[in-house]
């Protein structure tokens, strides 16, 4: 509205001439460049500077500032924003934007994107954390009105129990978690401050664990990509008898199980932990259904049980490395610990038991949504 007062333009123009010309401080802007604007309905062109468009916006663009400034302030967060301001959206990119903010309000700011999981990070090949756990606990510092009416559902995962070593059977909610990473410690944190909060406020509270969730279009280097990758270059680690099963479930099941939780909330003042799987396999399992997929013949390699067993005695030296590898090495080591023996063998009778209505999605059902 305030360009088409200024220059007379219709919406369409403006928001091309604001994305592809202006900047949030005019200062910036040249002072001896011109934009021609088509009229309309017989009208003449009109010639805009750049340096009078960017006024514009950066009148505007202070004046949301100055109302997020007083929001900060007056509830008292404006100094406990160690992390900064992270800003998104198609009006994030307006040029110069994160300068002008950080010149008003004195603290860091930067683009977030979508590759960056800023509600919590569960890429297993990073190095910083900090998200699941100081992110949780600013998270639950911010909100208020928590109560009894209040129901949570928290998100955490089964890697909290890879340090388990008797690995014959599956493990429940009730068993003691064993984290044997930064990643699992962070998560692990997490649902203690969670717990603790809960108590605290009174609140209703879920967590539901899960373990490798796949769907349509992967990370980069999440386990299924990962996996892909190694067949097109035909390692023959997509071919070993590995022995270790694994669960897992594909990200719609994972998104149906929050609604499903809604439907039975705890009490207040409690909680209820529930392991979210749909199927167990071996990763010798899941290669030879990407082989078939992708139409390509599998050839099996076989290492000795005696080779396994003792691979498997490694896996606590392994967990003790992560301070002195790089994540891309430590992390590809990590993951093979888990492949080797039942580590992450979920059980998640409990959901079913408690949702006679759950139905999930098998992996050789939705081989194209990770191929």
């Amino acid at each position: 509205m305030q360009f088409f007062f200024e220059f007379a333009v219709i919406n369409e123009q403006a928001e091309k001439l604001k994305k592809d010309y202006g900047s949030t401080l005019a200062e910036l802007a040249p002072k001896n460049q011109i934009v021609t604007v088509p009229g309309i309905n017989g009208r003449p062109s009109r010639e805009i500077s750049f340096n009078s468009l960017s006024h514009v916006i950066q009148a505007r663009m202070e004046e949301i500032i100055g109302v997020i400034s007083f929001e900060l302030e007056s509830s008292g967060y404006m100094n406990k924003l160690g992390a900064g301001i992270v800003i998104t959206g198609g009006g994030s990119l307006l040029k110069h934007l994160p300068q002008l903010i950080s010149f008003k309000t004195g603290l860091d700011v930067k683009i977030g994107y979508p590759n960056e999981h800023l509600a919590g990070n569960t890429d297993t090949y990073s190095s910083d954390y900090r998200c699941n756990d100081i992110g949780t606990r600013n998270l639950l510092e911010c909100l208020k009105g928590l109560g009894p009416k209040t129901h949570f559902v928290h998100i955490s995962t089964t890697a909290i129990m890879s340090g388990r070593l008797n690995c014959k059977n599956t493990f429940n909610e009730n068993a003691t978690p064993v984290p044997t990473n930064n990643y699992g410690f962070s998560k692990l944190t997490a649902e203690t401050l969670v717990q603790k909060s809960c108590l605290k406020h009174g609140f209703k509270l879920s967590i539901i664990r899960y373990p490798t969730v796949y769907g349509k279009d992967p990370r980069k280097n999440s386990f299924f990509d990962y996996l892909k990758g190694l067949i097109e270059k035909n390692s023959p680690l997509m071919r070993l008898n590995w022995p270790g099963l694994s669960s897992f479930v594909h990200v719609d099941d994972a998104a149906k199980s929050v609604l499903l939780m809604l439907d039975k909330p705890p009490k207040p003042r409690r909680w209820e932990i529930f392991n979210v799987s749909t199927e167990s396999l071996t990763l010798k399992q899941i290669s030879i259904l990407l082989y078939n997929k992708m139409k390509l013949k599998y050839k099996p390699l076989y290492l000795p049980k005696i080779i396994w067993r003792i691979l498997t005695q490694t896996r606590p030296v392994i967990y003790k490395l992560e301070n002195y590898l790089s994540p891309t090495i430590y992390n590809s080591l990590w993951r093979a610990t888990l492949l080797i023996d039942n580590v992450i063998f979920c059980n998640a009778s409990k959901l079913e038991n408690t949702f006679s209505q759950w139905k999930p999605l098998l992996l050789s059902d939705k081989l194209d949504d990770v191929i």
